[in-house]
């Protein structure tokens, strides 16, 4: 069993007078989804052409999967019914975007060509010519596996590195599992790549052993084209990392951190908490590249603190080679806390965190839900960060979202937050997409967003508010 005792070094923090509650950045909250029904999973990204041009998606209650798009930097948002994509019977779940150089958008999909509870869930990915163009059908999965296998939860990336060999080749990584004869559960991530715009695909790879139960992968690509993937094992209760220059061949997993608790009530592996005390909450990591000299790879991830039982966000670096870079002093293996700490006698989690790397401004974003100011903490208000000089000193956090949402009441989802939320940067712009319940009367769960600067998120720290 691999756990480990989290040191907390001690890192900087601009942040208000006021430690029990957290301030707020005036910034408009977009509702992007609009429709009735609950809405979660978001996921959202810049096209790298345009920082003005976004695409969204989530999880629709109603829809499977619906998806929109901005063209106006996220100041207002059309259905552009992904639903529809030909060919499958159901797109049920776990949206995952990317755009390549070209403008060329793709979504990735948990899909069944028959709408029927018996047709085994595969990965789907569509794709479009640009924002202005509907989705083009798509009717086979990107690979065929027995019944017996599990697909879950896709992650997308487009190497975009300019000193690449493979520039504009898409990878998809996914968490696949099965059960012995004695229904022992046993999984692996693996990946596959494709040159030719999502048509073909090639042959799957395994990124991590059979041995662990492995969950929610990520990726991230160096400008170089190398490729890195984390995930999390629950049956072992680690995060791991791994890297590849060919997205083909694998080497030895690296240990990013262990995390604890998980608790056997939950729907799934994770750690039960006030404001998810059902779904319950996981590490979710997530990777980053700062490409500038030298290259780091950055992995924030959700974790309890055994300081006080709550959850919080932590962060690991490393190098090219994935040896650890020590952020602040002490040097912790088993992350940095970089959520500050709450005044002694109070609890607070942060969970859910989504972090993104902003190439023109040098600048790591994390935003996640926080439910500071909530002394029953229930009510959990998104919120974000950004670190100036690669997660040393950080700015904020400051409360995004304007309401607070509390999935326990009457009326929410048993299903919650979901799984995990969205985040993209561009051009010094940050664009967190998260699912809220200010309007569960009337519209369920939805989606909201907002656009949110560095300084923005200084001028709330600097501004004296009340909550």
């Amino acid at each position: 069993m691999l756990l480990a005792s989290l040191v907390v070094p001690r890192l900087h923090f601009r942040k208000s007078a006021r430690p029990h509650h957290h301030p707020a950045a005036r910034v408009a909250n977009v509702d992007v989804s609009r429709a009735r029904d609950t809405h979660a999973e978001t996921t959202v990204v810049v096209d790298p052409r345009s920082p003005r041009l976004l695409i969204a998606a989530a999880n629709d209650w109603t829809l499977g999967v619906n998806s929109w798009v901005s063209k106006d930097a996220g100041g207002s948002w059309e259905a552009d019914e992904a639903q529809m994509i030909a060919g499958l019977g159901c797109a049920d779940a776990d949206p995952a975007l990317a755009i390549d150089q070209r403008g060329r958008a793709y979504l990735a999909v948990l899909g069944r060509t028959e709408c029927t509870k018996s047709a085994p869930e595969r990965v789907f990915v569509a794709r479009r010519l640009n924002v202005a163009t509907p989705w083009i059908p798509v009717t086979r999965p990107v690979a065929v596996a027995p019944e017996r296998f599990k697909d879950d939860k896709p992650a997308l990336a487009v190497d975009l590195g300019r000193n690449s060999m493979h520039r504009n080749r898409i990878y998809a990584a996914w968490a696949r599992s099965w059960e012995d004869e004695e229904g022992i559960p046993s999984g692996a991530i693996v990946i596959t790549h494709s040159d030719d715009g999502a048509r073909t695909w090639s042959r799957l790879s395994s990124v991590s052993p059979a041995t662990q139960l492995a969950f929610s992968a990520n990726i991230a690509i160096a400008p170089n084209g190398e490729i890195y993937v984390a995930w999390d094992d629950p049956g072992n209760r680690g995060i791991w990392i791994d890297r590849s220059r060919d997205g083909v061949h694998f080497g030895a997993d690296h240990l990013v951190a262990a995390y604890l608790p998980v608790g056997e009530e939950c729907d799934v592996p994770g750690a039960a908490i006030p404001a998810q005390p059902h779904r319950c909450v996981g590490p979710n990591p997530t990777l980053t590249i700062d490409p500038n000299a030298p290259m780091q790879v950055q992995v924030t991830y959700g974790n309890t603190d055994d300081a006080d039982d709550s959850q919080s966000v932590f962060l690991v670096a490393f190098d090219k080679t994935l040896r650890h870079v020590i952020i602040g002093r002490p040097a912790a293996q088993a992350g940095v806390r970089i959520t500050p700490p709450e005044p002694k006698g109070s609890q607070a989690d942060q969970f859910w965190p989504a972090s993104a790397f902003d190439t023109a401004t040098k600048r790591l974003w994390v935003c996640f839900y926080d439910t500071t100011g909530d002394r029953s903490r229930r009510g959990a208000s998104y919120s974000c960060m950004v670190a100036r000089d690669r997660g040393r000193t950080w700015l904020g956090p400051v409360r995004v979202a304007g309401v607070a949402s509390d999935e326990t009441q009457t009326g929410a989802r048993t299903f919650e937050y979901g799984d995990y939320e969205g985040l993209a940067v561009s051009g010094g712009q940050a664009h967190p997409m998260w699912t809220d319940s200010r309007r569960l009367e009337g519209e369920r769960e939805e989606v909201y967003t907002a656009a949110l600067s560095e300084a923005d998120v200084a001028r709330a720290i600097k501004t004296p508010q009340h909550p």
